[in-house]
């Protein structure tokens, strides 16, 4: 059940994501195709894997944490996160 809810959520933050970047039109001309991947590719013109790794970038851009709280994270978790962890959370 949860595992359901968290992949409806991905999927509805993908969905925002393609909307806010590229425009309602778009996602609108793509939505109840048949072949979705060719279709994304021809609308987009980006294959939906570089599409998804847009978004990934995307994301880890906006997880980011004040440094008070990074400081926090590694005196309370440091011996369970490692050096890469960490990194995920710093300001860009």
């Amino acid at each position: 059940m949860y595992k359901r809810l968290i992949t409806l959520g991905f999927i509805l933050l993908f969905i925002s994501y393609l909307i806010e970047t590229y425009g309602r039109e778009k996602f609108e001309s793509i939505y109840n195709e048949q072949n979705l991947t060719d279709t994304i590719e021809t609308i987009y013109g980006k294959s939906l894997l570089k599409l998804e790794d847009e978004w990934l970038m995307f994301l880890e851009n906006q997880m980011t944490l004040p440094e008070q709280a990074q400081h926090y994270l590694q005196q309370m978790y440091g011996s369970f996160l490692d050096k890469d962890d960490l990194i995920f959370f710093q300001n860009n």
